[in-house]
């Protein structure tokens, strides 16, 4: 269990990323960038600097220990240069107030294990387990494949929350291993797809055939009204008769990145939130594919 994964967060007590209570695992790197994704720390695999400016005092330390010369402060207020940023993390050290973050560890997948099995009991309780997330987690398939084998040693439900766009070799080291499988859909045409994500889906979509042909899948379609709405006739079509798609959900585009951004020094788009009574709708056009079928607003 030497493997070190790059991961960004560690979330305990988790109630979205697949049945009962869950502990996910977030591994930081991703093959897509999504114009509206809510995790903008986890698309690249490179450590980052996050600056929570709230937090901030004023007190000029990380002034001090910045031999970059990127860290400054105006009228009290800390600015960081992020073109002069050697992004060495020394001022998150002189930081006693958490105003700078490093985003992104390597951690040993023995820690990982020790972290996710205190609550063993939870998962036993309320039938959950601990899922792999990102980003992408299979970017980094070694240690995602130790990670899920010592999970599925130990008797912990397994999921992989993935989006698709990786080997299907990655796919087949994994699956012994896990009990199931989060699969994103962004959208069908290609030309759309590659307008929302910067990327084609056809090895999406055929990597998709293939695992549902051998693996339990949750579908997550996340709906972004100017973005991909269009997409969602097709996508139900896609999905009919499925034997392995136990459920869909239909995500509704959500604000909270927002801030995440900012602090990253990213830009943020905004896009159109649909409304309640338009997620019904499109709840119905999935309702005929025979899986059970959520809106989450």
């Amino acid at each position: 269990m030497k493997m070190k994964p790059i991961i960004f967060n560690i979330q305990r007590i988790s109630m979205h990323d697949g049945p009962g209570v869950r502990t996910t695992v977030f591994f930081k790197g991703c093959s897509l960038n999504c114009k509206w994704c809510h995790n903008p720390e986890s698309i690249s695999r490179a450590f980052e600097l996050k600056v929570e400016q709230q937090l901030c005092t004023g007190c000029g330390k990380c002034v001090d220990t910045c031999k970059a010369k990127a860290c400054s402060l105006r009228d009290g207020h800390f600015k960081l240069d992020r073109e002069k940023c050697r992004y060495d993390f020394s001022c998150v050290g002189r930081c006693y107030f958490k105003a700078l973050e490093k985003v992104g560890k390597m951690v040993p997948i023995s820690e990982i294990l020790t972290e996710v099995l205190k609550d063993r009991k939870m998962y036993e309780i309320s039938g959950g387990g601990v899922t792999l997330s990102g980003g992408e987690p299979l970017l980094q398939p070694d240690a995602a494949e130790e990670l899920l084998r010592e999970l599925h040693s130990e008797g912990i439900h397994t999921a992989v929350d993935t989006a698709g766009l990786v080997s299907w070799r990655a796919f087949e080291r994994i699956i012994p291993y896990t009990d199931l499988f989060l699969y994103d859909l962004k959208a069908w045409e290609e030309e759309v797809h590659i307008r929302c994500t910067g990327a084609s889906n056809r090895i999406i979509l055929d990597n998709f055939d293939k695992l549902e042909m051998e693996a339990d899948i949750f579908v997550r379609i996340p709906v972004v009204e100017d973005m991909n709405a269009d997409q969602l006739p097709y996508l139900a079509d896609f999905l009919k008769n499925r034997r392995h798609v136990k459920k869909i959900e239909l995500l509704s585009y959500h604000r909270l990145g927002k801030t995440k951004y900012e602090n990253l020094g990213y830009e943020f788009k905004d896009f159109i939130t649909p409304s309640w009574e338009k997620m019904l709708r499109y709840k119905e056009l999935f309702m005929e594919t025979g899986c059970e079928v959520t809106a989450v607003s």
